[in-house]
């Protein structure tokens, strides 16, 4: 059984939380589709860290 981390949602309101959700699901997203070059309509939602990932598909 894995142990999979969800990726937070990038939160503005303060600069602890900037710094806690840098690695927010958008930036993840970005960063996966330029190494991997996953489809537009793919969003990461989590990893495992040994380079498992979670996703969803948009409609």
């Amino acid at each position: 059984m894995d142990y999979f981390e969800i990726h937070p949602f990038y939160d503005t309101s303060d600069k602890k939380r900037i710094k806690r959700t840098c690695n927010s699901i958008l930036h993840e997203t970005k960063i996966a589709r330029e190494h991997y070059r996953l489809p537009e309509n793919l969003i990461v939602i989590g990893n495992n860290g040994g380079g498992d990932g979670r996703s969803c598909l948009q409609n």
